[in-house]
């Protein structure tokens, strides 16, 4: 079993969510702890009636993925997880270990296999729908019934949702969502994926000719300003429609009658600036395969003539690296990738195929950005090589542009992996990007004795940084207790909610600047009587308050509280608040 101390969790989390998960843990709040081979899954009570679930998958450095069936977006490990692993940790006789699901079958028979999975399909009736349809994909080539006429009548009714405007301060907006559209797009996708592509491409014309057919409905001209979701949206469709055209043989009759369609939607979509996925795929119609540069390409050979920007448009080449894909042309992929310029799919590729030293050797080359290299990185980890994907991301670590994320990944594999050295680097690389109290002490936690010096650097760098929020530099201060640079970080700064963190630290070794400043944030509240924010100003006032008494000056705080009272005594909310702090 893989050992996850508290230390570790903690690194994966945010205090609150270790803080609370710990309170999770401790409640016994997790069941059901499972393991097979690198992945953990647990239930952990939470708040609504059912419990949630929780996956982990990891391997000898640390976590690849987690997820929680919570609505947690805030970064880090949420409570469940967090006490999923505390109780994984500590309590390791609690954990079935099971054989992997593709082992526990290997050994059945078929006759065996067919009753299990008439047993679930009885027990789940969820199940056996899903099991018919997926044989329904895989045994049938025939393309599926679309029942085009149902299609319309809903996008019909999704549209008039969305055809009465509302004010949205001084421009209109349309309302409405495109929940129902998006949902039959999806549709579309899947059956491009399960290769029925003339069954997605009857979706996708009722899509684009339902909501074409509507000038009545959507007031275009209104949706090319401010419609940004629609158009978004149409450039999806067209996406399909690339995919879809390069997924099906087509007659020459199809291809004359595809490309007419084409031609009036480019023209009628191409006024909001929809027209780049829909012209990809009218190029798709005349392309096709047998395109003599493609051919070229795929047969391993660049092209040098003036169909070369034609063949290689971006919708265009995703699409046919997508096709490529799916049907396991994978040389052909990688050579199309190569032309393309497409380095982050071409080395994804590579790793995905088990090549990783040409996936390392190719990223090296190619890659231009840190966010590229995370995610050939995280592509080769998936893979079960985290020694490449930790040359990769250590090599995107000299990359320029924002290296946040990905300095703090390789942080932690290179932790995991012992590589110490590096993981200094990286945590270095990591504060840079975005100082904060986390990540500041991540660099204390690795540079051991070398600590002091780092620690001089750290600072430095901090008085020397601007930022509009300067919320991790005042954590860092805070953390070190210097009061004074706290103070300098805040000066000027317009959220009130971190001034106001400063002043309480500062109330006992610099009460005049806390006298100052708090003062003139009250008064600015109650001399423009915003009775609304009464409650802060009497929040400020009470720092004010605390800075006299500190500063023996108890006489000043009675006569200036006295002259507030006297001021504002015909505001009858505010004076008993200002009568309360006698």
């Amino acid at each position: 079993m893989r050992d996850f101390s508290e230390a570790l969790i903690e690194r994966y989390s945010s205090p609150e969510s270790f803080r609370r998960g710990q309170g999770y843990y401790r409640q016994g709040a997790v069941a059901s702890l499972v393991l097979r081979g690198q992945e953990l899954r647990a239930e952990v009570a939470g708040s609504q009636f059912a419990p949630y679930g929780v996956r982990v998958v990891f391997d000898a450095a640390g976590i690849i993925d987690a997820t929680c069936s919570c609505p947690y977006e805030w970064g880090g490990l949420c409570k469940h997880i967090v006490a999923a692993l505390l109780a994984y940790s500590h309590e390791p006789e609690s954990v079935r270990e099971l054989p992997e699901l593709e082992e526990t079958l290997s050994g059945l028979e078929r006759e065996e296999l067919k009753d299990l999975v008439l047993k679930l399909a009885e027990r789940f009736p969820s199940l056996g729908e899903a099991i018919e349809g997926e044989i329904a994909l895989s045994s049938s080539s025939e393309p599926r019934q679309v029942n085009v006429d149902a299609i319309r009548r809903s996008l019909r009714a999704s549209i008039q949702a969305q055809a009465y405007p509302e004010p949205y301060y001084d421009y209109w907006h349309t309302s409405g969502d495109l929940d129902e559209a998006r949902r039959i797009l999806d549709g579309a996708w899947d059956l491009i994926r399960a290769d029925d592509a003339p069954g997605a491409l009857r979706v996708l014309e009722a899509i684009t000719g339902e909501y074409l057919e509507a000038p009545d409905a959507l007031d275009w001209e209104m949706m090319g300003d401010y419609g940004g979701e629609l158009l978004d949206f149409f450039e999806e469709v067209g996406s399909a429609l690339i995919e879809a055209l390069l997924s099906v043989e087509l007659t020459p009759e199809e291809r004359e009658d595809y490309g007419a369609k084409l031609d009036v939607w480019m023209g009628e979509l191409g006024d909001y600036g929809v027209g780049d996925t829909f012209g990809a795929a009218y190029l798709a119609i005349g392309q096709g395969w047998s395109y003599p540069p493609l051919v070229t390409v795929l047969e391993g050979e660049i092209p040098d003539d003036a169909f070369f920007d034609e063949l290689f448009g971006q919708p265009l080449i995703i699409a046919r690296l997508n096709v490529l894909e799916r049907r396991g042309r994978y040389e052909e992929y990688l050579r199309l990738s190569a032309a393309a310029g497409e380095d982050t799919r071409h080395a994804i590729m590579l790793a995905r195929l088990d090549r990783s030293d040409e996936a390392v050797e190719y990223a090296s080359k190619h890659l231009r950005t840190p966010e590229e290299a995370l995610t050939v990185a995280e592509a080769l980890r998936e893979q079960g090589d985290a020694e490449a994907a930790l040359l990769v991301g250590e090599r995107g670590l000299s990359l320029d542009g924002r290296k946040v994320r990905l300095a703090g990944w390789v942080r932690d594999l290179a932790e995991g992996l012992g590589r110490r050295g590096l993981a200094l680097e990286a945590a270095l690389a990591a504060f840079h990007a975005d100082p904060n109290l986390a990540s500041y002490v991540r660099v204390r936690e690795l540079a051991g004795q070398a600590w002091p010096e780092h620690r001089e650097r750290l600072l430095d760098h901090l008085r020397q940084s601007t930022s509009y929020l300067p919320m991790g530099k005042v954590d860092v201060f805070l953390h070190e207790n210097l009061v004074g640079d706290a103070i300098a970080a805040v000066e000027g700064d317009p959220f009130g909610g971190l001034v106001a963190r400063v002043a309480d630290a500062a109330i006992e070794s610099h009460p005049e600047w806390v006298i100052e400043t708090c003062r003139r944030q009250a008064e600015e509240i109650m001399n423009q009587g915003r009775s609304k924010d009464y409650d802060e100003a009497v929040d400020w006032l009470e720092k004010v308050q605390d800075s006299h008494l500190a500063a023996g000056r108890e006489e000043e705080w009675v006569a200036y509280l006295e002259e507030l009272i006297d001021h504002h005594q015909r505001k009858y909310k505010l004076r008993p608040m200002l009568e309360d702090l006698k």
